[in-house]
């Protein structure tokens, strides 16, 4: 694979041996599932910090479904 790179994760014997009894539930491989949930945090951490931003410059004003839904014209 180009444009990629490779790293090690350190984890206990319990560690693990507890991951590999999730990936066996899920049918992945330990790198697919470690991958998956890397970028998964990674996601929701870049959509938290946008969250604090926004609340910060909306002074934590916020609006309701409703009221969003009417200010674009939807019901």
């Amino acid at each position: 694979m180009s444009g990629t790179t490779v790293i090690s994760l350190q984890l206990t014997n319990a560690q693990y041996d507890k991951l590999q009894r999730l990936i066996e539930f899920d049918g992945l491989s330990v790198t697919v599932y470690t991958r998956q949930a890397v970028l998964e945090w990674m996601e929701d951490d870049e959509d938290y910090r946008k969250t604090q931003a926004n609340l910060a410059t909306s002074q934590g004003e916020t609006v309701s479904r409703a009221g969003i839904m009417k200010r674009l014209g939807m019901k």
